[in-house]
């Protein structure tokens, strides 16, 4: 048996690859890039004829579980053993027809071929891991020895040299007993198998032929949906094109009518231009005019500021004219007085007054008849004080009498004043009064009558009012200037809005009419086939529904159109692998025939349970040969060990030998009691050997086991084998490869570590 191909498929880091093998020795030198025991692992499983086991090692994020195919030869002919965690069975094809389902059948295929225990012995002999070839505190030796009897099934074995070699090797064919019973046992069991798998299979039809039946049954359903869906989603577009179409035409229609509005504002807007344009020019003409006669305003502002300065003039003068009258007529007489001479008199009176008031006197009336008055008044004491100056009367005597004589001379000075002007106080009005006079007499050009100079006034103010009328009537020419300036601002921002409003309308006109261009031009270019599909039961069933609520409801009806025919392509996948497996009819008449050869070997399995107590006897004979059997067959074994030794130790051990007298030994046997003889005779245990010697007997050990086994040469799978030599071993190891793949064995190593062959 040699590999060809693998791939995988969503199996564990090798989500899509393919490996291919040659004859001979084969190294895979970049085992790291998709994880160097993966593909060991992979064979391992395909012949595990198990497809459960691979859902479990799915490639992380995908969801279809994985598919390993592995092709080999076997003679001339090439086999396709396929994988698959959707199928319940493993699938084996080969190009000489042969095409099996169940693992049994590819297990008995391949003992038939020659390999027989292929599973046990590919995971216990033909792959080698790292530490398989080394011996570091005899693991290597000891376990993969325990690992590989123990997988081998030294049980199986032992029935196989018994029942297919012992009865048959010592001439007794005439009562083959033990072997035709187990083959009956064997078959009566593939039978049962048989039945099972058949009823199974027919269980199985009869399920599929109803899941098909249900599938067609809904499938046909879905189909008339689905035409139901498509005629009502033809018609649906045929009424959304109708009813666009009255849009579209009814939009046209708007449009035409918004066009006649905005063409009727757009005159409306030209007509209030105009009439705006007559009312500006009309009011410039009125401003202009009120312009001219505004400019008399000045001159009357200035020729009433001229009359007020002569107003104010004039009432000064009256004012002083009055004042200065006023002063003569107060003043009378005194008017002509110098007022500085009475100044003078003013401060001889006030000498007096002080002097009066510093000098005391006093009088002693010593006897009086009658009455004495003083200074006017009657007094009733006799010692009388006075200051200054006192007046004293007695019948027709009157007396001035003073302190000193210079208030005398004083008092005669001041008399006529006294009389005249009784008090200091009067005396000094009068003088301010003259000075005031003296004034006004300076700065009064003239003494004019006041009559006169009042009807000048009275004139002045006359003409003052008839230029404030004027000036009134300015001011309400300016206010209706202002009124007129207004109003021509009011009518130019009108004017500015009006034409603002008028290029928005042209421009909106202009934005109409290139829609409705565009609008013409698009119902001119419509699709027309909708008036040949369109059913007049559409238009009734659908009457009073608007375009929106149309293309709404065609939304709805493809997408569940979209639906069912998706549902549809998923029913008829799973039709198409319903009617491909009720294609697979179970076999009715293996069924029968089956059940017929159950009924015969079973009446023979009970004549061989007669003929038991008969043959106990030819029992206890194999039981006495039994010994001298196994030891012509561990000679073999033991013969082809050493051969297989000598052979790759170039001849340095010759011979092994086994100090145990069975064929059917345990691994502390193994262990104890196989020597090794090299070629000067010398006998040498197991473990007093060298590592590499160690190797090589390994090796020659699985060798001599595969052998005994399998008919025919096969491969091996090497996983890192040489991850712990150094390079001189190393390469000893790869020559004794060499000699075995030169020998016909396929040999593939895994390792990330470059080597020369």
């Amino acid at each position: 048996m040699k590999l060809t191909k693998i791939s995988f498929k969503n199996y564990k880091v090798l989500s899509d690859h393919e490996f291919l093998f040659d004859n001979g020795l084969r190294f895979i030198a970049r085992p790291n890039e998709f994880g160097k025991s993966t593909i060991i692992e992979g064979i391992l499983d395909v012949f595990s004829l198990s497809p459960q086991i691979l859902v479990q090692k799915t490639t992380k994020g995908q969801g279809i579980p994985p598919v390993i195919k592995l092709n080999f030869l076997i003679e001339d002919h090439e086999y396709e053993l396929k994988l698959s965690g959707l199928e319940k069975r493993p699938y084996f094809r080969g190009t000489d027809g042969i095409d099996l389902e169940s693992p049994d059948s590819i297990k008995k295929f391949l003992e038939k071929k020659g390999y027989k225990h292929f599973r046990q012995v590919l995971e216990g002999l033909l792959v080698l891991r790292e530490r398989d070839l080394s011996v570091a505190g005899n693991r290597g030796l000891r376990e993969v020895f325990d690992k590989v009897l123990k997988s081998a099934s030294i049980e199986g074995l032992e029935r196989r040299i018994r029942d297919d070699f012992i009865l048959q090797k010592c001439g007794l064919r005439q009562n083959p007993f033990g072997r035709m019973k187990q083959e009956v046992q064997e078959k009566l069991k593939n039978i049962n198998q048989e039945l099972l798998r058949l009823e199974r299979e027919k269980e199985e039809f009869e399920k599929n032929k109803k899941r098909l039946e249900v599938v067609k049954e809904k499938l046909e359903k879905l189909k008339a949906n689905q035409k139901k869906l498509s005629h009502q989603k033809e018609q649906l577009g045929y009424l959304q094109a109708y009813l666009e179409i009255e849009y579209l035409e009814n939009k046209l229609q708007k449009l035409k009518e918004e066009e006649k509005t905005l063409t009727a504002k757009i005159k409306k807007i030209e007509a209030e231009k105009e009439t705006i344009k007559k009312e500006l020019e009309a009011l410039g003409e009125k401003e202009r005019k009120l312009i001219s006669q505004l400019a008399q305003k000045n001159f009357i502002n200035r020729e009433i500021r001229l009359l007020k300065d002569k107003l104010k003039q004039l009432h000064q003068e009256f004012t002083k004219q009055q004042e200065y009258q006023k002063l003569k007529e107060i003043l009378g007489p005194l008017a002509n007085q110098n007022p500085e001479k009475l100044q003078d008199y003013l401060n001889e009176w006030r000498t007096f007054l002080k002097m009066a008031s510093l000098s005391r006197g006093k009088i002693e009336i010593l006897n009086a008849g009658n009455t004495i008055l003083i200074n006017g008044k009657e007094v009733s004491s006799r010692n009388i004080e006075f200051q200054g100056k006192v007046n004293l009367k007695y019948q027709d005597l009157e007396l001035n009498i003073y302190p000193q004589v210079k208030l005398a001379d004083l008092s005669k000075k001041i008399t006529h004043l006294e009389k005249e002007f009784l008090t200091p106080e009067n005396l000094l009005q009068t003088i301010q009064k003259l000075r005031k006079l003296k004034q006004l007499e300076t700065s009064l050009e003239e003494e004019l009558n006041l009559p006169p100079l009042k009807n000048k006034i009275e004139e002045t103010q006359k003409e003052i009012e008839n230029l404030k009328e004027n000036q009134k009537k300015v001011v309400q020419q300016e206010k209706l200037a202002k009124e007129i300036r207004n109003q021509i601002k009011t009518l130019e921002q009108k004017r500015r809005n009006l034409e603002e409003k008028y290029l928005a309308l042209k421009e909106e006109l202009s934005a109409k009419k290139t829609e409705i261009k565009n609008l013409e031009t698009k119902i001119k270019d419509y699709p027309r086939d909708f008036e040949e599909g369109l059913s007049l039961k559409t238009i009734k069933a659908y009457q009073g529904h608007s375009l929106k609520n149309i293309s709404n409801l065609l939304n709805q009806v493809a997408q569940n159109l979209e639906r069912t025919e998706a549902e549809i392509i998923k029913l008829d996948k799973e039709k198409d692998l319903y009617e491909d497996r009720v294609a697979r009819k179970p076999d009715l008449a293996r069924y029968e025939e089956l059940l017929d050869e159950k009924k015969i070997l079973e009446r023979q399995l009970l004549r061989f349970k007669r003929l038991e107590a008969v043959l106990r006897t030819s029992a206890d004979i194999l039981a006495r040969l039994k010994e001298r059997i196994n030891q012509a067959y561990l000679e073999k074994f033991e013969n082809k060990v050493a051969e297989i030794f000598k052979e790759i130790t170039e001849g340095r051990y010759i011979s092994v030998r086994f100090n145990f007298p069975s064929l059917f030994f345990d691994r502390e046997a193994f262990k104890r009691d196989w020597v090794a003889i090299n070629q000067e005779g010398k006998a040498f245990p197991i473990d007093s050997l060298s590592d590499g010697t160690k190797v090589q007997l390994l090796l020659a050990a699985r060798l001599a086991l595969v052998e005994l086994f399998f008919e025919h040469k096969a491969f091996f799978l090497l996983d890192e084998p040489l991850a712990y030599f150094d390079e001189n071993r190393a390469k000893r190891t790869l020559n004794i490869l060499n000699s075995l793949a030169d020998s016909g064995w396929q040999i593939i190593i895994m390792s990330a570590r470059p080597f020369e062959t």
